[in-house]
């Protein structure tokens, strides 16, 4: 059977017993992040060395707790929206104990760098988080995004640090030509890559110049545990002109330094002042349960691992036994063999040196996975056509570009009215429902190139700007409302509706507005905002985010 070991290979005799149909259970999920999209059920059985017919009742309960979903066109299976709490949880925890998080957003504010956090995850190295820069790098870096080993700094960084043996099994199939997950990166010739990965391990990080980007410089860092073990690389990414290799090295020996103080001495992550950041209330969320007929026998201790792991995503803070068991609604003296056997499968961990669990290194993989099967584009273009013909509207699709949001996909409807909108138009950002919502939710040193580029082009735009004080209170009111909108008045009377798609991390990746005259909009606007949020929380769900508690 195919199982991932969890706690850094903790010995059988010194976790204690399990129970077997939970390891079964936790050898599913862990085989499944690295079998690509939608693998179907004969797929997963001989990955995870199971027969189908043991398999299938297992598959019935992951769906059931929302850690799978099928594939209603293909057939096959593909990672639930469990998946995603679970995975956001265990990086936020890492990020905050280990200090990357906190440091990300250092670098790309103080250093003007795009910065990438990059974990393994299956197959392959898989960006988790992408933290931008003020300068526009024109790149396309997101969550998900997958990286070679051989072919690149960051996987380097991976293969000549790393002791999972996924990623020299990766290298291998690099080499030989046999890879089966397309990747960013150039497969060098085994001498080459020989030299690059000694030169790693001597200077403990990796440079590139020039590479698979044109024009764009990449230095990769390694994050490590209090133990030594490698948690993920930092990827730093700028132009070739302003981060060239002596800036690279010195900004490498800084924070190397630092990396290595924090790692030696993990920040305690601080416990709540009240209880538990949520509840479960019995079981998980009816939202997260995937409509599975109740008739359709599931395996009993398979649920019950899913409502523990539900409950250790309820925080990031390390959770203590009896807490897990109040939400997950479990006896704390039948948790141990449960705790036991989702150790011993990486769903599970325990923080050194405290009693304290967390989710364990699979957690992430899955969402990763999930990232990596997902394409947020199709699914939206999807979302404006329905749109579109359900309410007969102008509907379009923007996302950031250089100098603010640009639409990307556009359909007219039947009852379109003229406007100057088209595909590649890039929208102002005070006076449009697009830019009003991209504005609140990018960063100021996001936004800024764009403010200025809009006033010098278009000074008169600038001159009807709100004032900086109004510009946040507008935009913290249409956080909170969740959409934006904008009217324009005159002959053409038309008012616009822009809810935004985020991804796991929070970050908003694309605007879907709708847009129509204005008095119908503004009589049918509540049954409208229905349709349109639901339509992008499916898509933001379906890229690991989660609403904030």
């Amino acid at each position: 059977m195919r199982g991932r070991q969890g706690d850094q290979q903790v010995a059988e005799d010194e976790l204690g017993r399990g129970i077997k149909s939970v390891e079964i259970f936790g050898t599913v999920l862990a085989t499944m992040t690295g079998l690509g999209e939608g693998p179907a059920l004969a797929d997963i059985a001989a990955a995870a060395e199971l027969q189908p017919a043991l398999l299938r009742p297992y598959l019935t309960s992951l769906q059931r707790t929302g850690l799978l979903d099928a594939d209603g066109e293909g057939g096959g299976l593909s990672f639930g929206p469990l998946v995603a709490r679970l995975g956001r949880c265990r990086i936020e925890t890492l990020g905050h104990r280990y200090g990357f998080l906190p440091l990300a957003e250092e670098i790309a504010a103080t250093e003007d760098l795009l910065v990438g956090l990059v974990f393994w995850s299956g197959q392959v190295a898989t960006v988790a988080k992408v933290v931008p820069s003020r300068a526009s790098l024109n790149i396309n870096l997101r969550p998900g995004t997958v990286y070679n080993v051989t072919g690149t700094a960051t996987g380097r960084t991976f293969l000549a640090l790393s002791d999972d043996p996924r990623v020299a099994a990766r290298a291998r199939a690099e080499l030989a030509g046999d890879a089966t997950l397309p990747a960013i990166g150039d497969v060098p010739t085994e001498d080459a890559l020989a030299r690059m990965l000694e030169e790693i391990r001597t200077r403990g990080h990796a440079f590139v110049c020039d590479a698979y980007f044109p024009g764009i410089n990449g230095l990769a860092l390694p994050v490590r545990d209090e133990g030594g073990r490698l948690l993920c690389v930092m990827t730093l990414v700028g132009t070739a002109a302003g981060f060239e290799k002596a800036r690279a090295e010195a900004l490498a020996g800084r924070l190397s330094a630092r990396l290595a103080q924090i790692c030696a001495a993990p920040q305690a992550v601080p416990e709540p002042a009240g209880p538990s950041d949520g509840m479960l209330d019995g079981g998980l969320p009816a939202t997260e349960s995937a409509a599975v007929p109740a008739e359709r026998r599931g395996v009993g201790s398979a649920e019950i691992a899913g409502r523990i792991l539900a409950a250790m995503a309820l925080s990031r803070h390390p959770r203590k036994l009896k807490d897990v068991c109040a939400d997950a609604g479990l006896v704390p003296a039948k948790a141990h063999g449960y705790m036991v056997s989702l150790r011993r499968t990486g769903l599970v961990e325990k923080v050194p040196g405290s009693p304290r669990y967390r989710l364990g290194p699979v957690a992430a993989e899955m969402l990763l996975a999930r990232l990596q099967s997902f394409d947020a584009m199709v699914a939206a273009r999807r979302l404006v056509e329905e749109l579109s013909r359900e309410t007969g509207m102008m509907c379009f699709l923007s996302t950031w570009g250089t100098f603010g949001p640009v639409v990307v996909e556009l359909v007219r409807g039947r009852e379109a009215r003229h406007t100057d909108i088209h595909v590649g138009r890039t929208l102002p950002l005070a006076r449009s429902a697009t830019g009003r919502l991209f504005r609140a939710h990018v960063s100021a040193d996001v936004r800024a190139p764009a403010l200025a580029a809009e006033a010098a082009v278009f000074p008169d735009l600038a001159a009807l700007s709100p004032a900086p004080a109004q510009l946040e209170t507008e935009g913290a009111a249409i956080r909170a409302a969740g959409h934006a909108t904008w009217e324009q008045r005159g002959p053409i009377r038309l008012r616009s509706l822009s809810a935004p798609i985020f991804d796991h991390n929070g970050g908003i990746w694309f605007a879907l507005t709708l847009t129509g005259e204005m008095e119908r909009v503004s009589a049918e606007e509540p049954a409208l905002l229905r349709t349109l949020l639901a339509g992008v929380e499916r898509i933001s769900a379906d890229l690991g985010y989660t609403v904030p508690r």
